[in-house]
């Protein structure tokens, strides 16, 4: 890996989501993950989820409030990650 540094994003916990990227098309994973120790994880179906979403609209906006405060919180914790690594914090 010459000439590229690999920062952690971000470390989750207990009970935290990882990914969103079943919810919007092309649905693929732009980002890598790996645990660091025995991990349990809770896995859906994601197609099955997004149709019933589409059907029932109340459970679809409730749902996507949820995962855009999930995003919310990652891309300002992501921000304040990039800016502490490259020396630019600015408020």
């Amino acid at each position: 890996m010459r000439g590229k540094v690999v920062v952690t994003i971000q470390t989750l916990g207990v009970g935290e989501a990882l990914g969103w990227s079943w919810l919007f098309p092309p649905y693929r994973w732009h980002f890598s993950a790996r645990s660091c120790a025995v991990t349990e994880a809770v896995v859906f179906e994601a197609m099955a989820l997004r149709e019933y979403a589409q059907e029932n609209h109340d459970f679809g906006y409730e749902l996507v409030k949820r995962v855009n405060q999930v995003m919310l919180d990652r891309l300002q914790a992501t921000r304040l990650r990039l800016a502490n690594f490259y020396g630019t914090i600015k408020e």
